[in-house]
């Protein structure tokens, strides 16, 4: 008998085949056998069912548990997102809090410590220790800023101020300037916040610190925090007549966010309130901003009157004041008015001619200078192609531009292609040629070039300036490879101008 094998069923056919062999003895060792082997089975199978039991009751024991830490954890989920929103919108509040603008608090305790000083000058038989404010004799600082509220208090520390005032420079106004005021737009109503009117000289140290702050505020994107942050700057400062033109200089910066927001109702209103300087060249780049927001607006009249305004601004800095390549860039600024929103190309060739004629005359050769001349020349030739000026004329001023020696690699590359297209459209193949493989070698060698000029009103104009469809297409095609705002590989700008001059080579 084969002790290995313990099915019952195969023992209990053993113990018959035994049986039916007249083996009764064999058979009733294989019939217990196999009782034997059917009894371990059976514990088996009652072990493994209690086994699986216990198991079954441990699952559900943590599957009870798990039901019962779940509400608990997504309770503190939730409550930790909830700080953490809370965290970030108290931080977000801070930061668009005007007051959490250091300086603004630095100079309010400058202030302070102006006013102290005002106070002890003013009131030499009181005595300011606060390091003692428990004394009699003393005040504390409370106390102090208290006795400002004082009848005649105000007044005393006003004279002092204007005595001392009086004794150095005075107050730094004089006569100046005849004040501008524009023939077609008068000036609007001010208030006394949008109107310097504090007397004194012009302080020097906060002169410093503000025009400091220009670089923090010129950084910020939030306008209405940047212009909340001014106004408290006014409060805590309380600008003299004589700081007008600083006030303004911030008020420019908030007027120039918003402009790059398009948010031209608040342009508007910040323009307006420059124009309460009463300084000519505020004025001159509030009308600027005026001209152009109200041209986007679709106001076409108040547009044109606003340009007209910027015009006279122009002439009236001309008269009284200005560096030559200050007045210049205003002409030159005037032309584009003129092209881009009034499509008057001969206001802005007559504008850039003027600034040129001013630059050439002017002594000196200061970097801003050459660096206006540059821009000057490329918007001169810009109106040439547009207009397609005579040959002679356009070939006087491409030889001159060539020579000046005033152009960086990528007002070169604007410049060839501008004279590229001028030679294409007049059918001047070989001359085209020679400007165009300048801009696919500078391309390929030095690819860097300006990504401040503006193709648009040029891109416009070919449409009048080149009849012949076909050269137009090939014109256009050469003003979006120079486009550094229209995102293509260097390849691909290469490649465009290799097409056309294979085009020109026809």
């Amino acid at each position: 008998m084969s002790q290995q094998n313990k099915d019952p069923k195969a023992l209990y056919r053993q113990a018959e085949a035994a049986r039916k062999a007249n083996n009764p003895e064999e058979a009733q060792q294989f019939y217990q056998e196999a009782i034997r082997s059917t009894d371990e089975r059976t514990l088996e199978r009652g072990e493994s069912a209690i086994l699986r039991t216990e198991k079954a009751r441990s699952a559900l024991k943590g599957r009870s548990t798990l039901f019962f830490l779940l509400p608990l954890l997504i309770a503190g989920i939730a409550f930790a997102i909830y700080r953490y929103i809370e965290h970030d919108f108290a931080s977000k509040q801070a930061e668009t809090d005007p007051k959490t603008f250091q300086f603004v608090e630095w100079l309010a305790s400058r202030q302070t410590q102006q006013v102290i000083s005002n106070i002890v000058s003013a009131n030499p038989e009181l005595s300011f220790d606060f390091s003692r404010a428990t004394a009699s004799s003393s005040m504390s600082p409370e106390e102090a800023l208290q006795s400002l509220m004082r009848p005649g208090m105000q007044d005393r520390i006003r004279s002092q101020n204007e005595s001392s005032t009086a004794s150095s420079s005075g107050d730094g106004e004089g006569d100046g300037p005849a004040r501008f005021v524009c023939s077609v737009d008068p000036n609007p109503a001010c208030s006394a916040a949008d109107q310097p009117s504090a007397p004194g000289e012009r302080r020097a140290d906060i002169s410093m610190l503000v025009r400091s702050y220009r670089s923090v505020l010129d950084n910020e994107r939030d306008c209405e925090k940047m212009e909340a942050a001014i106004d408290v700057i006014g409060q805590k400062i309380q600008w003299r007549k004589s700081e007008a033109e600083i006030k303004f200089e911030l008020e420019q910066l908030a007027m120039s966010c918003y402009s790059r927001q398009k948010n031209h109702d608040k342009v508007i209103e910040q323009a307006r309130k420059i124009q309460c300087s009463g300084d000519a060249s505020a004025m001159n780049t509030g009308y600027w901003h005026l001209t152009a927001s109200y041209y986007q607006q679709g106001r076409q009249a108040d547009a044109q009157r606003m340009y007209t305004c910027f015009r006279e601004t122009v002439q009236h800095l001309a008269t009284y004041e200005f560096e030559p390549w200050r007045i210049a860039a205003r002409h030159r600024e005037s032309g584009a008015l003129a092209w881009l929103y009034f499509n008057d190309l001969d206001t802005a060739v007559a504008e850039l001619e003027a600034a040129r004629n001013i630059l050439k005359k002017a002594s000196g050769g200061s970097s801003s200078l050459s660096a206006v001349a540059a821009e000057v020349d490329l918007d001169l030739m810009e109106t040439y192609v547009t207009a397609n000026i005579d040959p002679d004329t356009f070939s006087e001023l491409h030889e001159d531009i060539n020579t000046s020696g005033l152009l960086t690699d990528g007002y070169k590359q604007i410049k060839d292609t501008l004279a590229g297209i001028y030679y294409l459209q007049n059918r001047e193949n070989k001359k085209s040629i020679v400007a165009l493989e300048n801009v696919a070698t500078r391309f390929k060698h030095l690819p860097e070039y300006i990504c401040s000029w503006d193709w648009s009103g040029f891109q416009r104009g070919l449409k009048d300036s080149i009849s012949d469809p076909v050269a137009r297409e090939y014109a256009d095609k050469l003003v979006v490879a120079t486009d550094c705002y229209v995102p293509q590989t260097i390849e691909n700008r290469i490649q465009s101008v290799q097409e056309v001059l294979r085009w020109l080579r026809r």
